[in-house]
């Protein structure tokens, strides 16, 4: 339960307001994200959880999301932060690395019984971190892996 419970709170976490271009472009203030044009239909991008749907099967649809947390105290001490709560529950990262400003988290976990494939990037500005979680079962992660791994990748600074 609580390997569940960390997973889903790394996994859904929401801001306040964005605004989206019809171009697919999520645009905050000094932020900028490319979603996916494969976002399935009946899933809306203007909630105040920045969560981007891919069609789905075996009940999943895999997604991307954007978060937004207050942390000061930058992106080496926000990885092993991260690294020792998956360490806590038993979960190896694929790879966890700070490179070049960005913070690049991967792994596998158990969640309700569906293994999930997770990728984060993350970056940090003025006391903050925004992640952009890309997840999908372990067995749609190779056909989604490019759509996902770009979507996560795009996250930049406008500003």
């Amino acid at each position: 339960m609580k390997k569940s419970l960390t997973l889903s709170v790394l996994a859904l976490f929401s801001i306040c307001a964005f605004a989206q271009e019809k171009s697919g472009v999520i645009s905050l203030p000094q932020l900028k994200i490319t979603m996916s044009s494969l976002n399935e239909a009946g899933y809306q991008n203007n909630q105040p959880i920045i969560m981007n749907f891919l069609p789905g099967s075996q009940q999943f649809s895999p997604n991307i999301n954007l978060v937004i947390q207050e942390y000061g105290d930058g992106l080496d001490s926000y990885k092993k932060l991260t690294d020792d709560q998956l360490a806590s529950i038993g979960i190896a990262a694929i790879q966890s690395k700070v490179e070049k400003g960005t913070y690049t988290l991967e792994y596998e976990s158990d969640n309700n019984g569906v293994m999930l494939h997770m990728l984060t990037i993350v970056k940090a500005r003025a006391n903050k971190v925004y992640l952009v979680t890309a997840t999908a079962t372990v067995e749609q992660w190779n056909s989604n892996k490019a759509e996902l791994t770009r979507v996560a990748n795009s996250l930049e600074f406008t500003k």
